[in-house]
């Protein structure tokens, strides 16, 4: 389960920002949105949602969340050659409006419990390099470092992660991949604590400046940090723009094979009240897909060698007064508000059959705010989710804000300072009255979190300034530019 986050310096996130998923214990209220796990001392909450105004930074928690993930998943499988690397992800920009976060590096950390026992992992990277990381295990509630690197750079190189004014770049070029094969542990400082068994060197000389050693340790074969790697792995799923968008045909793929999901997503679906009885779904290769039958033979050849396969999908409507008491409909026939349902369907289920932490950008679009609120009490109850499930979720849906959803420590609000920066609050920090309605008070602005809107001009104001027409008190130009005009 996921217990905190923080993020320092990443987009929006300046100054250090801190996420908590820990339950207040000053709020006896909805017992059930909060779990107790045998062995920590703290209730830890099922979900947690984020509100605040257009562009200031709900998404960019999540994208946080989601950059992380993606680099610790997929950094040691990608080759060590001076080309692409996750680094250069365009997720990963420090704050960009003053010249000494620009080019200092971004810091992330987790503090998470995996079966058990918690663990406190960090980062601290710029798109050149990690430039320190660091694991440390709590099993019986007492801190044992397994492992840390810093960064001193090498024989001739500026070891300062970065200077301001100072574009960062790549610290290597093509002439180095015999460096980059053999690895990188002579630029990092090693600390490897006794608790911390199995080759430890070995995996240091296989370390790479691009790569995380968690999952170069999960990879070449240490038990000890594939554990925590596999919570990364299973445990948590980040949903947004840049991680599985086709959501819809992702859902749609894994009920081929698994009747049970196929059954659970059948059975929201009904009871969403969509009037669909069931959905049918085919993987359909290209060269036997007359959709694409107007394509050049020589594209499709190409395509079909690729094993190309699209996804088709197709919804059954009940229709009483047809024959079959019921229509089929292709994808492109359903609503967007179905679509997203259906696609968010399959993430739900597989977080609450797993126990894991589900972080899901916009999590309203398109959807009825009764569909949203069945979807989050679906983690809030103990019948649907045993295993104590986590969903993190950004919305603008105001009717969420409610005493009989969230308790006040679930509640987050994001709002930006006049120079730019991202700030993450708690509800809690502003002390609402117990009987005060969330909604009203938050449209009202008294915990921040809404936009702050000018006046809008009047209308004869706005007339004259798409006409160009000048003021009573103006003198008309009578065909001549004499400056007064208002442009």
């Amino acid at each position: 389960m996921l217990i905190e986050f923080t993020i320092t310096n990443f987009r929006s996130f300046r100054d250090e920002q801190r996420f908590s998923l820990v339950a207040s214990n000053a709020d006896k209220t909805l017992t059930d949105n909060v779990s107790v796990v045998p062995g920590f001392k703290h209730r830890l909450l099922r979900s947690a949602v984020i509100y605040g105004p257009n562009a200031s930074g709900k998404s960019n928690l999540i994208l946080a969340l989601g950059f992380v993930h993606l680099l610790i998943l997929r950094a040691a499988q990608s080759a060590p050659t001076p080309g692409y690397r996750l680094l250069d992800h365009p997720l990963l920009k420090p704050f960009a409006l003053e010249i000494a976060s620009s080019t200092a590096p971004t810091r992330f950390e987790f503090h998470l419990l995996h079966e058990g026992v918690r663990y406190q992992y960090g980062l601290v990277l710029d798109r050149c390099a990690i430039r320190e990381e660091w694991l440390i295990a709590y099993p019986k509630g007492q801190p044992q470092i397994w492992f840390e690197r810093h960064w001193r750079g090498s024989v001739g190189e500026d070891t300062q992660p970065s200077q301001p004014g100072r574009e960062q770049t790549p610290l290597f070029d093509s002439s180095e991949f015999d460096l980059l094969s053999r690895g990188d542990a002579d630029r990092y400082t090693w600390y490897f604590g006794p608790r911390l068994t199995g080759e430890k060197q070995r995996l240091a000389d296989l370390s790479r400046l691009d790569v995380p050693f968690l999952s170069t340790g999960a990879t070449f074969g240490n038990q000890q940090l594939r554990h925590v790697f596999d919570w990364f792995a299973r445990k948590l799923s980040v949903l947004n723009v840049w991680g599985r968008p086709d959501l819809v045909s992702e859902t749609a793929k894994r009920t081929i094979d698994n009747p049970g999901l196929h059954a659970k997503v059948r059975d929201l679906l009904a009871h969403a009240d969509f009037g669909i009885k069931d959905f049918r779904v085919q993987e359909i290769p290209i060269k036997e897909d007359s959709k694409l039958g107007d394509f050049p033979e020589q594209l499709l050849h190409g395509m079909d060698s690729l094993d190309f396969h699209r996804v088709d999908i197709r919804m059954r409507h009940s229709a009483p007064s047809m024959p079959e008491k019921s229509v089929e409909f292709e994808r492109d026939d359903e609503s967007l508000g179905t679509l997203r349902f259906f696609g968010l369907i399959g993430p739900v289920v597989d977080a609450l059959s797993n126990g894991s932490t589900l972080c899901v950008d916009e999590f309203d679009g398109s959807l009825h705010p009764l569909l949203v609120r069945q979807l989050i009490e679906l983690f809030h109850s103990s019948e649907t989710n045993p295993l104590q499930a986590q969903l993190v979720i950004n919305t603008h849906d105001v009717t969420l804000l409610d005493s009989q959803l969230f308790r006040r420590d679930q509640i987050w609000f994001t709002e930006k300072y006049p120079d730019g920066a991202t700030r993450l609050t708690p509800l809690t920090d502003y002390h609402p009255r117990k009987e005060e309605s969330l909604m009203r008070g938050y449209l009202q602005g008294r915990y921040g979190g809404v936009p702050l809107l000018d006046e809008l001009p009047s209308r004869s104001a706005y007339q004259r300034r798409e006409m160009h027409v000048p003021n009573h008190g103006d003198q008309p130009s009578n065909g001549v530019d004499n400056g007064t005009t208002d442009m």
